[in-house]
């Protein structure tokens, strides 16, 4: 198949350049002709004396155009080459099948045979780069430089042949040895996205793994699932190992359908930052996780933080701000106002009456126009959220000692207004050989989060996404201005309503943003202490103790004159 292949496209080289002669010789004639037969009728007219003078910019036209096409000749001969070549290792010379050939910057590329052969047409030859790369080699860049056939010698990259990757109880294991699914993702992945929960950063970076952020506002919690769900009666979450030590990976986001004033606070992993991380990975089935017994039968996430070993020691700062808005926002009609049955009534719930034509209507919140007016949460309410992140690192290290002390400190200013989270993480790391056959190793990490307002979810009237559902069209949060400076309340003390009988309908979204208010604050410690003994080439002792320990504190404000619970 390769000789006929090769074959066809040195046939396919002949009939070009046969094709591009044809093209010259037809071009040069059509150009000399007239000239000869012009001269020839000069010389029959000169014969007669009956000649007659051309123009004197004939002869330079036809110049010209036989310049050009001399020209256009010169560029044709420029022209796709064929390049050969052969990858062998440099280690013992053999042909190395599947290598990846690339010219550097197209999407033109072929693999090498079983004998490490390949063939590529260059469109460039002079100025093409190839690239070649294989699994456990390292890539080359090799100019072609109008060379038709190039011999490539590939050296091992021992990098990628003894990839390391950290499994159960903390065991550093060669990934090749493996008889189970493990995958592993590096922590500078992980500060790319810069989301408040390091969890959303897996998302699309382990395969099999589920990541559902929950849309409940700054903080809130992540579902994450390996392979599916394992069971429908209890908890599909992994078991979170932190640096050896099993954590809580508690998700407070409830399911009540009435909310009944409550809010998600987050999940343990969200705790961790993304700065003091070295590496995540993913321990899939039981074979992997069996050590972790039933904790770990839906797979077990392994989380290693930083130490001072083999860093170069010094002081690192780092700063990140980033900003956001609603990518997809939903789509609401725009004729018709508050009503039912297609007659006004400013005590329903809803966008039922009748079309609106702008005239003006006695309205719950004033004498307004009954038209649609800024009535977009999502351009009209919400605002610009910002995340600022600022940490500084600091690490030292020996022969036989390392130290590492960091601070992050992240500032989160949600998109729902009056709403926001504070985060302040100080992680703490040191390791010493005590002896050549004692090591020690110790770490504290301490974090902060204090956030506040959080949202109200599912049908809880302090939800200002439901109110958004329900809010006629004809409601303008302008119509509510007037009510600010008596803290968003009617004469009566109840919150100003575009509905006469407020009851439990939805309150304003002014009212539940800055009335009815929440805060929480949790504080956490997370460390251990081991101590590794060596006592032969093939045994070794570790011990170790290991915390994860937090507080929280939640306060809940209802305003005077709350007309529900």
């Amino acid at each position: 198949m390769r000789v006929c292949l090769y074959v066809f496209e040195h046939k396919l080289n002949v009939c070009v350049h046969i094709l591009k002669i044809y093209l010259l010789l037809f071009l040069t004639v059509s150009t000399l002709v007239p000239c000869f037969r012009t001269q020839l009728f000069c010389a029959r007219q000169h014969g007669q004396n009956k000649v007659k003078p051309k123009p004197k910019n004939s002869m330079k036209k036809r110049l010209l155009r036989l310049v050009t096409l001399l020209l256009i000749a010169s560029v044709t001969t420029a022209y796709a080459q064929n390049v050969t070549g052969r990858v062998t290792s440099a280690a013992d010379g053999s042909p190395i099948p599947g290598v990846s050939v690339l010219v550097k910057g197209t999407t033109a590329g072929t693999a090498t045979d079983n004998e490490g052969n390949f063939s590529l047409q260059v469109a460039d030859p002079a100025n093409a780069v190839l690239v070649i790369s294989f699994i456990g080699f390292a890539t080359q860049e090799v100019a072609v430089q109008h060379r038709t056939s190039i011999q490539i010698s590939l050296a091992e990259d021992i990098s990628q042949l003894n990839e390391v990757v950290v499994t159960a109880l903390g065991i550093e294991r060669e990934k090749k040895e493996l008889g189970y699914a493990v995958q592993d993702v590096r922590g500078d992945k992980l500060t790319e996205s810069r989301d408040v929960n390091v969890a959303n950063a897996l998302a699309g970076k382990v395969a099999g793994v589920q990541i559902k952020q929950n849309g409940t506002g700054v903080g809130g919690s992540t579902r994450i699932t390996i392979r599916g769900n394992n069971t429908i009666a209890g908890s599909n979450q992994p078991l979170i190992v932190v640096d050896g030590v099993p954590i809580s990976n508690f998700a407070s986001s409830p399911d009540d359908y009435w909310g009944n004033s409550q809010i998600d606070k987050g999940s343990g992993l969200g705790d961790i930052s993304p700065d003091a991380i070295a590496s995540i990975s993913v321990l899939k089935g039981p074979a992997a996780s069996a050590l972790y017994g039933s904790r770990g039968a839906n797979g077990v996430i392994l989380v290693t933080t930083k130490t001072g070993k083999n860093s170069k020691g010094g002081l690192t700062l780092s700063s990140n701000f980033t900003f956001e808005n609603p990518m997809m926002t939903p789509e609401f009609q725009n004729k018709y106002g508050q009503g039912i049955a297609g007659t006004f009534n400013n005590n329903v719930v809803g966008s039922w009456g009748p079309v609106m034509d702008g005239s003006t209507k006695t309205m719950t919140l004033g004498e307004l126009p009954y038209s649609a007016r800024d009535n977009d949460l999502y351009k009209d309410f919400l605002r610009t959220g910002t995340t600022w992140t600022n940490s500084v690192e600091f690490s030292k290290n020996s022969e036989d000692i390392s130290f590492l002390a960091g601070v992050t400190r992240l500032d989160k200013k949600a998109v729902v207004p009056n709403s926001g989270l504070e985060r302040t993480s100080v992680n703490i790391r040191t390791t010493a050989k005590l002896a050549k056959w004692i090591s020690f190793d110790g770490k504290l990490n301490y974090i902060n989060q204090a956030a506040e307002n959080r949202i109200s979810i599912a049908r809880d009237p302090n939800n200002i996404f439901m109110d958004n559902l329900y809010r006629p069209r004809s409601v303008a949060f302008s119509d509510y201005a007037p009510y600010e400076a008596n803290n968003w309340r009617r004469a009566d003390g109840k919150p100003a309503a575009y509905v006469t009988d407020h009851n439990a309908a939805p309150n304003n979204v002014f009212w539940s943003a800055y009335r009815n208010q929440n805060s929480d604050e949790r504080d956490r410690y997370i460390g251990f202490v081991a101590l590794d003994f060596t006592i032969t080439d093939w045994l070794s002792l570790k011990l170790r103790s290991g915390m994860d320990n937090y507080t929280m504190i939640y306060d809940m404000i209802r305003a005077t004159g709350n007309p529900y619970w």
